[in-house]
């Protein structure tokens, strides 16, 4: 799975675009939109994802520690990041 997130960090509510690799592995490619990559973890719910997302460094130079967020859809159908 590639998920890519517009802003340089993950956070409450943030939009997720969420794209099939065909790959069925748990390891994941995160992107972010400062052009920072990173590999993570993913697991599918009944509900949408579980995305581990490990520790990383902003090209601003800011460290985000590790986090875990659920990935679900809201009602108008658009993948969205939610505190585990």
């Amino acid at each position: 799975m590639i998920f890519r997130f517009p802003h340089s960090h993950a956070f409450e509510g943030s939009k997720v675009k969420v794209e099939d690799d065909g790959n069925s592995d748990t390891t994941c490619q995160i992107h972010f939109g400062d052009g920072v990559s990173v590999l993570g973890i993913c697991h599918r719910t009944a509900h949408g994802f579980v995305l581990e997302v490990p520790g990383y460094t902003t090209a601003g130079s800011h460290h985000v520690p590790p986090r875990e967020w659920s990935i679900v859809q809201d009602a108008q159908g658009q993948w969205k990041a939610r505190a585990s």
